[in-house]
């Protein structure tokens, strides 16, 4: 039996059963694919009395004589509560030795009972998300963890998403203290942006506390991590725009000086950066210890 439920059996059509000789009378009631699995259980000389029960769906057959093709004990998987995709995984674990009991629920999806099975045949802890309240990204979240050695008793909860769990399997794997981001009531985007920063080494404290915005605190880290002066832009009265704006001319050499004012627009500080990225209009070039600087001659800070 294959991992899609597969069988071995070559597939023939319910007239090549019938015209074989299997006898389908008893089964009148059931309807031609439920009677096309039954005959292929008789050509296999398979005990179909086991499925060929009129609450069973084809598909649901298909899976119980594939199992029974393989001498599964199909006493836990031959039951109307599961479809036939969450029979197979039944079965695998029965096959496997497995202590199907751990997912052996309708509640989980086949994909959550395939995840919980792989964790049981890799000897994973999986009590840690066997639990209804995870769904599948959860459960595969808390499996990446525990395959890594990773002590995912931290993120394994409920209350945080498979996101929010993916940020923090990342910094337990860079071995890096968690603590101060593992908390449910933070978004996933500042999760990520407060790994960054630990990443780095940086100490991003002094402007959370100061009420920086996510997106602000991500231009300030992106400039220390460039060496740039972040005092041209870290005033907390540059819109996000403006020291995007800032932060683009410190990148590309400009002195920024010439435009970084938190009185001037947007679309002034804009046109005066790309004016010195461009190099058009009245420009002069000045220097300052070894660095060089192109800007509009107006411009030029006093």
């Amino acid at each position: 039996m294959e991992e899609d439920g597969t069988s071995k059996r070559k597939m023939i059509s319910l007239k090549q059963c019938m015209d074989q000789g299997v006898d389908l009378s008893p089964y009148i009631e059931m309807n031609d694919y439920q009677k096309r699995e039954i005959a292929l259980g008789i050509l296999g000389r398979l005990d179909v009395s086991k499925y060929a029960i009129p609450t069973f769906t084809a598909l649901q057959m298909s899976s119980i004589r594939a199992a029974l093709e393989e001498g599964i004990d199909i006493t836990l998987m031959a039951d109307p509560k599961y479809n036939h995709a969450q029979m197979l995984q039944i079965a695998f674990g029965v096959r496997d030795m497995l202590d199907v009991s751990k997912y052996a629920d309708p509640k989980y999806n086949n994909a959550q009972m395939r995840c919980i099975r792989l964790g049981l045949l890799n000897g994973l802890d999986t009590s840690l998300y066997a639990d209804i309240r995870f769904n599948l990204q959860q459960m595969t979240v808390i499996s990446d963890g525990l395959t890594a050695n990773i002590d995912a008793s931290i993120y394994a909860k409920p209350e945080f998403s498979a996101d929010q769990m993916h940020a923090i399997l990342v910094g337990l794997t860079q071995r890096l203290d968690v603590s101060s981001y593992a908390k449910p009531e933070i978004e996933e985007a500042m999760m990520w942006e407060k790994l960054a920063w630990l990443d780095s080494e940086l100490d991003i404290l002094p402007y959370q506390n100061a009420g920086y915005s996510f997106e602000f605190i991500k231009l300030i880290r992106i400039g220390k991590e460039q060496n740039l002066d972040i005092s041209f832009f870290e005033n907390p009265k540059f819109s996000l725009t403006q020291a995007k704006l800032i932060l683009s001319g410190l990148e590309g050499g400009l002195n920024v000086s010439a435009y970084a004012n938190p009185r001037n627009t947007v679309k002034r500080m804009k046109y005066i950066r790309d004016c010195m990225f461009q190099g058009i209009g009245n420009m002069i070039v000045i220097k300052e210890g070894t660095r060089t600087f192109r800007v509009p001659r107006c411009y030029i800070p006093k």
